[in-house]
C-alpha cells in the first residue's frame, strides 16, 4: 500500500513537474506570439499603402491574436490542472504520512 502511494506520488510529482514545464512553454509562446503581433503591426503600418499588402498584413495580425489567445486559453488550462494535481499530490502524501504513522505505532 506505502508503495502504490509511493508510486502514484512519484507520479504525481512528475506530472505537475510536466504541466509546470508546459506552462512555463505556454506562457513563452504568448510572449513570442505578441511579440510577433507587434512586430506585425509595426510592419503594417509601414506599408506603403498597397491594398494587397495591407490586407494580408491585416489577416496575419488576426491570426496572431487569435493565436495569442489560444496560447493563452492553453496556458490557463495548463495552470488549472496543474493546481489540481499538487492538490492530488498534497492529499496522497498527506495519506503516506498517516500510513506511516500507523506502521510506525504497530
Amino acid at each position: 500500500s506505502e508503495g502504490k502511494l509511493a508510486d502514484v506520488t512519484n507520479r504525481l510529482n512528475k506530472t505537475v513537474e510536466m504541466l509546470s514545464d508546459a506552462t512555463e512553454a505556454h506562457q513563452k509562446t504568448v510572449k513570442d506570439k505578441a511579440e510577433t503581433l507587434r512586430e506585425m503591426e509595426d510592419a503594417r503600418r509601414m506599408h506603403d499603402g498597397e491594398r494587397e499588402r495591407s490586407e494580408k498584413a491585416q489577416r496575419d495580425v488576426q491570426d496572431c491574436r487569435r493565436m495569442v489567445e489560444e496560447a493563452d486559453r492553453a496556458g490557463q488550462e495548463a495552470r488549472r490542472e496543474c493546481a489540481a494535481l499538487r492538490g492530488e499530490r498534497d492529499v496522497l502524501q498527506a495519506q503516506v504520512g498517516e500510513a506511516l504513522a500507523e506502521g510506525n505505532s504497530l
